[in-house]
């Protein structure tokens, strides 16, 4: 009997046992929801106190500021962005070639800045956002696993070129269009050229550079608030107007005068390289890509991997090489995030140089 008793005790302390812990555990899982419901607040309450403006993180490192007062301080965050390019890529490269090519873009308001850094032989890939390669073996192991997950973009000749690139051999031509796919088209229109202009234009303070694109030597003058195309042209075109040259619009993006600096975009779909060259040998074919009966195209897409034609100087050339660059580089984050995160995003129009929308999302998360 007392052996009976001895076991029914046995099994009621095991059922409390259970129910102590169920209600433990209940309590803390009730305590984990409403801490996710706490931070989704939070995070909507940032969106709407910034509105918009939220979106200046990206350029203003007061809008942190704003941020920190709004949150409590047992509470960390970093910001996703999905849709727009990162603000620092970083580039991995074969090449000193590639380098030169990636200089500052700007776009909607912002910079885009490259980090450009040379691979050796057996070095890992896996830290780049993007590799551009120059006169690539395209048999290397690592760039055929890199190529699977993110983008390569390829400059020129190489080893195995057509079947990484998925190119047709065709004759060479002296002039190509411009045909490509998705995002690197409004971003080719979006980055544009920056062209210095230090050099005295007049006696009224206007100033003059020189840029190189469609195959010819362009002179800028500026003014205060006014540009224009040409060697002795007056300034008469703002901010946000249009110009023409060699039956091209030219936005006039941003003129900084005070820096001796104006930003120009060029808005077409079918943008002539006049200095198309053929020099890409595979044996004895010129390696272009045939996208019809006669038209031959500068640069070409094939899954994850980027074609681009050797060419002559040109900003034109750069930034088709930017544009490539910056459309792949599309879902960052601004840091590390932590464990046990929350995303609140909001979907943010940006403008004004070419249509963005940006998802950004604060990913949110408890430190005690």
């Amino acid at each position: 009997m007392k052996g009976f008793l001895y076991l029914v005790e046995i099994v009621v302390a095991g059922v409390l046992i259970a129910i102590i812990f169920g209600g433990f555990f209940a309590a803390q899982n009730a305590k984990s929801d409403w801490g996710r419901a706490d931070l989704i607040a939070l995070g909507n309450n940032i969106f709407d106190t910034l509105g918009n403006d939220a979106t200046n993180v990206l350029s203003n490192e007061n809008t942190f500021d704003v941020i920190d007062s709004l949150k409590p301080v047992n509470v960390q965050y970093t910001i996703r962005f999905t849709g727009i390019p990162k603000s620092e890529i970083n580039v991995g490269t074969n090449d000193d070639y590639v380098g030169p090519l990636l200089t500052d873009a700007y776009v909607n308001g912002r910079y885009i800045k490259f980090n450009v850094k040379k691979f050796g032989t057996g070095d890992s890939l896996d830290n780049y956002d993007i590799i551009v390669t120059h006169d690539f073996d395209y048999t290397d192991s690592r760039i055929i696993n890199y190529v699977e997950t993110k983008k390569v973009v390829g400059i020129g000749g190489g080893t195995s070129l057509n079947s990484f690139f998925g190119l047709q051999s065709a004759s060479g031509k002296s002039e190509s269009t411009f045909y490509v796919y998705n995002d690197i088209t409004k971003y080719f229109s979006g980055i544009g050229f920056i062209v210095d202009t230090p050099i005295p234009a007049d006696q009224y303070g206007n100033k003059k550079g020189y840029v190189k694109f469609l195959d010819n030597t362009k002179t800028i003058i500026i003014s205060s608030n006014m540009a224009c195309i040409g060697d002795s042209c007056t300034p008469s075109t703002p901010e946000g107007g249009f110009m023409t040259t060699q039956g091209v619009k030219i936005l006039v993006k941003k003129i900084d005068y005070a820096n001796n600096k104006v930003y120009l975009g060029a808005v077409t779909n079918n943008y002539k390289f006049k200095a198309f060259i053929d020099i890409d040998k595979v044996g004895s074919t010129d390696t272009v890509t045939i996208l019809g009966d006669s038209t031959f195209s500068t640069m070409t897409q094939n899954g994850n991997a980027i074609w681009i034609s050797d060419f002559d100087d040109g900003e034109d050339y750069k930034t088709l090489v930017k544009s490539a660059v910056a459309s792949s580089v599309t879902d960052w984050y601004m840091g590390e995030k932590g464990a046990e995160t929350v995303e609140v995003p909001r979907f943010i129009p940006l403008c004004c140089d070419i249509p963005e929308t940006a998802k950004m999302s604060f990913v949110m998360w408890y430190v005690y």
